[in-house]
């Protein structure tokens, strides 16, 4: 049984430990998960199309974003796919089951931990999560109905935070600013909670201000130890991503699955880590496991992709950084380079390894790909051969690269050999150009022949039209011949000229 498993962004520890337990489970169960990251809604999309043409059995989806993926799932709907929706809903369609933890109740007794430790007075801050997730909508609707039942307490901040570190330290930066007085802050993530603290330590504000979270991952339990942060509320992502897994293998066999299964969530402080470290240490091994087999699969395909671009002949590849360093490069190009090694080019500019007008003009087309963010396609360039100086000509195309935000970080190329082509090409108009000159000769000279009918008789027949020129023409061509041939009679025969008229016919005469 295959399981198709379209996972959310991985650099985010939760996720990590939800596909782990996910990934042992299907182990267990003798089915095979094919995992995709995606790092944007579009690239999730996209991941889910190519699972619905690999046929697989179920498919898991950890939403980037609740509201955009719907005619996604809805195509893997349609092609007999169940789809079950792990950690967060998709809206607008209606899929086969959804396993997630129980957002509202969790947003709630993080709200109750503050107002209880505030004693119900005091500005509070809320660090909401990205709307483009259904959980951070459920968790607010918790937190702030609890806050609603305490006259004493207010939000006095809140905003929006894209579930990063970066971003809460942002954002708690400008609460502090605002809210001098502040009391308390809920962050809906872990990482973003994490940023809140850093911030807080920053203005000097630890201990003086109350932290809550949401997550309980290995980072903010160490921060929970050391004061940064006071309570989390605690996921159990490894529970999710098992039960999206039994879910997946039940669909797949056609058993009637529950639309919604709600796992539960508790409220972690420094009185209660010791359970939640010892949880966490049982998954460290098959963690660890994953790592090593991950690292060996990243080598061979490294090792294979190295293989791939080092066998294409006459043909340049290469990834260059914003600065136009390069990060990748192959052997034919190493070879016109005149360099036996990649480092002797990784981390240059063409300019530091070739300096002069050429290497200036690729890093000027570069930096223009690059700010304008469209491609360079097709591109003739000439190439100097390193150290013969032979130049040779390339058809060189490229492009932006862009992180999972859209900003440009660098560009591919590849630049394929042409140099024959071109000196045919050249040869080609060359002979091109001969050919019509000497069609011109010809045509001059059969335009006005000159018959000899006796050793000093010649006779020139005239057809079509004289004009000015073309008279001129006759009259060289005539006297060359009268010339060569020693004649002392032209007879000229203009029954083939529809008109002639005196300025024509006194030129011809003289």
């Amino acid at each position: 049984m295959k399981i198709g498993f379209a996972q959310h962004n991985p650099y985010f520890a939760y996720w990590l430990l939800l596909e782990q337990a996910a990934t042992a489970r299907a182990a267990e169960l003798g089915a095979s998960l094919i995992v995709e990251p995606a790092f944007s809604a579009a690239e999730q999309s996209a991941a889910i199309d190519r699972f619905v043409e690999q046929r697989v059995d179920a498919l898991i989806i950890g939403a980037i974003d609740s509201h955009v993926l719907a005619p996604a799932a809805n195509r893997a709907l349609a092609a007999g796919i169940p789809v079950i929706a792990a950690d967060t809903e998709i809206l607008g369609c209606e899929i086969t089951a959804t396993i997630r933890s129980d957002n509202v109740g969790g947003g709630k007794l993080a709200a109750a931990f503050l107002a209880e430790r505030t004693g119900g007075q005091g500005a509070v801050a809320h660090l909401k999560g990205a709307s483009s997730a259904h959980s951070a909508t459920l968790r607010a609707q918790g937190f702030q109905s609890i806050i609603a039942q305490h006259p004493g307490l207010h939000i006095a901040y809140e905003a929006e935070g894209d579930w990063s570190l970066e971003d809460g330290r942002r954002l708690t930066r400008e609460a502090l600013a605002r809210v001098p007085d502040l009391r308390a802050l809920f962050a809906a993530n872990d990482p973003m909670a994490l940023g809140a603290a850093a911030a807080i330590a920053e203005a000097g504000r630890t201990g003086s201000i109350l932290v809550a979270s949401f997550d309980a991952l290995p980072e903010t339990l160490r921060a929970i130890h050391t004061g940064a942060v006071d309570a989390t509320v605690r996921q159990f992502p490894a529970e999710i991503g098992r039960g999206a897994l039994e879910l997946a293998v039940r669909a797949a066999q056609g058993q009637p699955l529950e639309p919604l299964t709600l796992v539960r969530v508790d409220l972690l402080t420094a009185g209660t880590l010791a359970d939640a470290t010892l949880d966490l240490l049982e998954l460290f091994p098959a963690m660890l496991r994953n790592v090593v087999d991950s690292r060996a699969a990243l080598a061979q395909e490294r090792g294979l992709l190295r293989s791939v671009i080092d066998a294409v002949p006459d043909t340049h590849l290469f990834v260059k950084d914003r600065a136009s360093r390069f990060l990748i490069t192959n052997a034919a190009h190493l070879h016109t380079l005149g360099l036996p090694r990649l480092d002797d080019v990784l981390g240059k500019t063409d300019m530091e390894i070739t300096p002069g007008p050429l290497a200036e003009q690729y890093f000027a087309d570069e930096q223009a790909v690059m700010d304008s963010g469209v491609p360079l396609h097709d591109r003739v360039e000439p190439v100097i051969i390193q150290p013969s100086g032979e130049r040779r000509w390339y058809l060189t195309s490229k492009v932006p690269l862009r992180d999972a935000s859209g900003a440009v970080t660098g560009h591919v190329g590849i630049s394929r050999n042409i140099t024959s082509l071109k000196l045919a090409e050249e040869e080609r108009e060359h002979l091109q150009a001969e050919v019509i000159r000497m069609q011109g000769n010809m045509l001059r000279e059969l335009s006005t022949p000159l018959i000899p009918i006796s050793d000093d008789v010649l006779v020139m027949p005239l057809i079509g039209t004289l004009s000015e020129q073309r008279t001129q023409q006759i009259l060289e061509t005539l006297l060359e011949g009268i010339s060569a041939a020693g004649a002392a009679i032209v007879i000229l025969d203009i029954t083939g000229v529809p008109l002639v008229d005196t300025q024509v016919a006194n030129a011809l005469i003289r």
